[in-house]
């Protein structure tokens, strides 16, 4: 028996849709990213904040920029009030199998009322309503407390401060049990996979399942699509063809990044892959090995010349001066009138997208050629 759960409620969105990819990524090392870690550090200090400890954030981040984030959530938090607990340890094995466990990030009990709050320090959008992850939180907090009874609404919220969002989901107990089943019957699917030969997974490619998988390289059905798209001759396809084709674009660049990926984790280690090997890439840009350095040299050759050079600062930084009151409001409305902004070229999106259609006022558009929509 492993001392790992084999799901966890952060992948919910994924293994709910494509079962399968759990048992194509049993074999995969963990892989904590950049992003990952920044976003620990994040939750470590909205804890502490909370909490009204120290924490002191490793000297690899900009201290401020995460406090000022952070305190968005802790705002948001603190306002509702009531009987708050952070960073609840829960059991959820009885929805995810043996070992499921989750942490939510905070829970807030407002009279009869129930609020389960999650920070996403990434800037990828992420919605709270039908969110798993949250609702497995709730029911879990809920089934340790056993205060399911007077319970009257419970509130999934998700602060996603770099992006200046708040989602959230307001849903009775009832609703709330019924998506809980949903989620444990979807795990239940997802676990036997791993009981099952390779030919009967059941692997549904879709970008919101795909590109979080660490196994999508290893997805057969995702090659598939690949190949379908690479071997589509444009000049043969019908206008719906090609709309067909250009929605699976997205799973292909996720595919075919994956494959890079794999192939070069490989090479780097040493790993034969036929046809392929690693090669010596273009020199970076030159720069001092200390600028310190460099100017007792400069000084110590007689250089007369003036080394320094100044920029204005751009816009987005000069805004960022109102903050700190560096620049007033109307200081910067009253440089705000020189302020530019270039039209990029069109992109394509769905006809159900809200923005308004482009009307071309030639057949062609500058770079229209030589650039992508990516």
């Amino acid at each position: 028996m492993t001392n790992h759960s084999l799901l966890s409620p952060s992948t919910a969105h994924r293994w709910m849709i494509c079962p399968g990819s759990v048992a194509m990524g049993m074999t995969l090392p963990d892989e904590p990213s950049d992003y990952a870690m920044e976003g620990t550090v994040a939750h470590a200090l909205a804890e502490s904040m909370l909490n009204g400890t120290e924490y002191e954030v490793p000297p690899e981040y900009d201290t401020a920029e995460l406090r000022e984030h952070v305190q968005t959530y802790v705002d948001f938090v603190t306002i509702l009030g009531g009987l708050r607990e952070v960073e609840v340890g829960l059991d959820l094995s009885r929805w995810l199998g043996p070992h499921g466990f989750g942490t939510a990030d905070a829970v807030v009990w407002c009279g009869t009322e129930l609020y389960v709050c999650d920070l996403k320090y990434g800037m990828t959008y992420v919605d709270a309503v039908h969110n798993p992850q949250l609702a497995l939180y709730a029911m879990g907090y809920l089934s340790l407390v056993q205060k399911f009874d007077c319970l009257t609404k419970v509130h999934l919220c998700i602060v996603q401060p770099r992006v200046r969002s708040v989602s959230q989901w307001d849903l009775t107990p009832a609703e709330l049990r019924d998506f809980a089943e949903v989620i444990q019957k979807k795990a239940l699917i997802a676990r036997t996979m791993t009981e099952l030969p390779e030919d009967e997974w059941i692997c549904v490619p879709k970008e919101s399942a795909c590109r979080y998988c660490r196994a999508r390289h290893l997805c057969p059905k995702l090659f598939r699509i690949a190949k379908y798209v690479a071997e589509s001759d444009s000049s043969d396809l019908s206008p719906a063809d090609l709309s067909g084709a250009y929605g699976y674009i997205g799973l292909v660049r996720l595919w075919a990044d994956s494959v890079e990926k794999a192939v070069y984790g490989k090479l780097l280690h040493g790993e034969r892959v036929p046809g392929l090997k690693l090669v010596e890439g273009r020199k970076g840009v030159r720069k001092w090995r200390s600028e310190a350095a460099a100017i007792k040299a400069i000084e110590a050759a007689g250089i007369q010349a003036d080394v320094y050079e100044r920029k204005l600062l751009s816009p987005a930084k000069m805004e960022k001066l109102t903050k700190d009151k560096t620049i007033t409001k109307d200081q910067w409305s009253a440089i705000a009138p020189e302020i530019i902004q270039e039209t990029t070229k069109p992109t394509i999106a769905d006809e159900t997208d809200k923005r308004p259609a482009y009307e071309p006022q030639s057949l062609t558009y500058p770079n229209m050629e030589e650039n992508t929509n990516g």
